[in-house]
């Protein structure tokens, strides 16, 4: 019977008639029971059994089993190994992973020895994804980015500067720091919000080196200075938007070992403010200026224009908030906008940042032109191909560990692909997209082999 406070069906009654003898499943070679025991009446509850309790003088060989023996064991590599080909196929929900398992099931049985003769229920993939919440999520993504294969492309703007100076400042790796709703999150009762999702992303290598999920009853600008610790950024430059443009972030990286360059608004108003009026005057003999014109992409042609002012021009009392802004600098980006075969004006946006990079270098300007294209990276890069390829943003679910284990699963297959688009590009010598890789993922061979080509594989058992 269908019962509405529970939302399921509950028996009314029971009781044993017979069973089958062992190898057999077919009813008429049942084996009735000459008195069967009669179950509850229709309408009472039944009662729950009683353990007998265990004393510790109790003899092992007395300790009866109570736990169910028809459970299986799935290895943890092999439930990794599937779940990470079902994210790159844009397979984002349990029962899909499920129904994936029992497709290949006969394969991986081929190619694993230890492979379970059972499928594996959507309910075992969902405690995978709590399980992988629950652990060192940060140790499991570095062990992860150390088996890659990395390679570093050289920068377009090196062959421009004939200094071996310039070549140093351009090899610098460059983090981007931004968070991104789970919207999919917010639809539960109770919920205000959605989840969000802080990652510290590598812009150069296009690899996520840490994540952490956001408390609903905190901020993400809270979240900075405790990512900073988890990842090694020494020599670097670290880049955010203006919400984390804040001094205790900004000192955690100058302690870390590394520069900024941080946006700059109104949550700001007298530091934004004296930063525009020193734009706007005729004084300034120390301007540095970089153009970039007829920069066309998206059918659009886009004109951008850097001007870099030193730090020390700001009044005293922000030079004496913000750590580093005295040897720094400020930055102004002008773009101007035109929409191709359109009859619209031409459109002009400023931003503002600031940075504690030195000013004393010729190429200043070409480089923070460098390292803001670069931070727009984690929205381009990252936050639209785990949205658009992992479906990220149509994760439905209450237990934190469940999303931070899928979102950080989602991470490490996300790095699996920026290295192996890297590679398949230079094998076919064509640019290829993410999207198109898809088809390898649902093939358990052709995954195996592009594994053999990104990873490098430990013999140690730790990893």
């Amino acid at each position: 019977k269908y019962d509405y406070e529970l939302k399921n069906y509950r028996g009314l009654s029971s009781k044993k008639v017979g069973y089958l003898p062992e190898g057999s499943t077919d009813i008429k070679d049942m084996i009735p029971v000459e008195n069967p025991k009669p179950g509850p009446k229709p309408g009472t509850k039944r009662k729950n059994k009683t353990i007998a309790k265990i004393s510790a003088q109790t003899p092992l060989f007395e300790v009866q089993d109570t736990r169910q023996q028809d459970k299986i064991t799935y290895p943890s590599y092999l439930a990794f190994f599937v779940l990470m080909m079902c994210a790159g196929a844009g397979m984002s929900t349990t029962p899909q992973v499920a129904e994936f398992w029992r497709t290949h099931h006969d394969e991986l049985r081929r190619l694993f020895a230890d492979c379970p003769d059972r499928d594996i229920s959507h309910d075992t993939v969902r405690d995978f994804y709590i399980l992988l919440g629950k652990t060192n999520s940060d140790m499991v993504l570095k062990s992860f980015n150390a088996m890659l294969l990395l390679e570093k492309g050289i920068l377009h703007e090196i062959e421009k500067m004939n200094s071996p100076e310039a070549m140093e400042v351009f090899h610098k790796s460059i983090y981007a720091l931004d968070g991104q709703a789970i919207r999919a999150t917010k639809i539960h009762p109770g919920s205000k919000n959605p989840r969000y999702v802080i990652s510290f992303y590598n812009s150069e290598d296009a690899l996520v080196l840490a994540q952490m999920l956001i408390n609903e009853k905190t901020n993400e600008k809270t979240y900075g200075p405790k990512i900073l610790n988890l990842v090694d950024v020494r020599g670097g430059i670290v880049t955010a938007d203006a919400m984390h443009a804040q001094a205790g972030f900004a000192q955690s990286v100058l302690d870390a070992g590394a520069d900024y360059c941080l946006g700059l608004k109104d949550n700001q108003k007298t530091t934004a403010e004296e930063v525009r009026n020193l734009f706007h005057t005729d004084k300034n003999q120390e301007l540095m200026c970089y153009k970039v014109e007829n920069d066309k992409g998206h059918g659009r042609i886009e004109c951008r224009e850097v001007r870099v002012l030193p730090g020390n021009l700001l009044s005293p009392e922000i030079l004496e908030k913000w750590p580093g802004l005295a040897d720094g600098c400020i930055v102004e980006l002008c773009s101007t906008r035109v929409v191709e075969c359109s009859e619209e004006k031409a459109t002009t946006e400023y931003r503002y940042y600031f940075s504690s990079l030195h000013f004393n270098k010729e190429y200043i300007a070409p480089l923070f032109l460098h390292v803001i294209r670069s931070h727009w990276n984690i929205e381009n890069k990252l936050h639209w191909v785990l949205d658009v390829i992992f479906d990220q943003d149509m994760t439905h679910c209450k237990n934190s560990d469940f999303l931070k284990g899928k979102t950080m699963l989602n991470k490490i297959m996300y790095n699996f692909m920026s290295v192996a688009k890297r590679i398949l590009e230079k094998e076919r010598n064509t640019s290829i997209s993410m999207q198109s890789m898809k088809p390898i993922f649902t093939n358990v061979k052709q995954f195996l082999l592009l594994i053999s080509k990104v990873c490098v594989l430990s013999a140690s058992n730790d990893q």
